[in-house]
């Protein structure tokens, strides 16, 4: 019987061992994989800032643009009330 119990213990000892070095390996994988995370979650971050900072800049650019034609649309318009008259005295 001790023969036995000490080939389980040897048994379990090694297994212990094996399996301690295999979750060891684990945790330093999930350790990595953490890090990665960490860094993958600051450059989405900075993505994200950057492409708000770009979705306002075309807002800008938008507004600016939709002044400057209706500036025009209207500079136009004055043009051609102005020139429609003169247009009735030519018939």
């Amino acid at each position: 019987m001790d023969q036995l119990d000490s080939e389980k213990i040897g048994f379990f000892k090694a297994n212990k061992d094996r399996i301690r070095d295999e979750l060891l390996k684990l945790k330093e994988g999930l350790e990595e994989e953490k890090l990665s995370l960490q860094e993958d979650r600051i450059k989405l971050s900075i993505y994200k800032q950057e492409l708000k900072q770009r979705e306002q800049a075309i807002e800008v650019m938008r507004f600016e643009y939709i002044q400057a034609t209706s500036s025009d649309v209207r500079k136009f318009s004055a043009q051609a009330n102005n020139v429609a008259p003169h247009l009735s005295n030519i018939n």
